[in-house]
């Protein structure tokens, strides 16, 4: 399992419900989740923004294709070491 190493909580696919899933994640993870999603195959998009709230940790979002089912990638990242 991954963990957000700004909350220590498991990374989490949002949006499972809707057409575009994401997930956001601080920027020092950005490598590590992009190399995992590329072994196992999992089109993915870095978005060019990245966001900080009131000089938070820099935060960037992970976006799926469109019609993406998101189970299988929380699988991929609650599997992960």
């Amino acid at each position: 399992m991954i963990l957000d190493t700004t909350t220590q909580k498991p990374l989490v696919v949002a949006g499972a419900d809707t057409p575009w899933p994401y997930i956001d994640v601080p920027l020092d993870q950005v490598p590590e989740l992009r190399a995992l999603l590329d072994r196992h195959g999992v089109r993915h998009t870095l978005d060019e923004n990245v966001i900080s709230w009131n000089g938070g940790p820099h935060i960037a979002t992970i976006s799926f294709p469109r019609g993406a089912d998101a189970k299988p990638v929380q699988a991929i990242l609650d599997a992960a070491h």
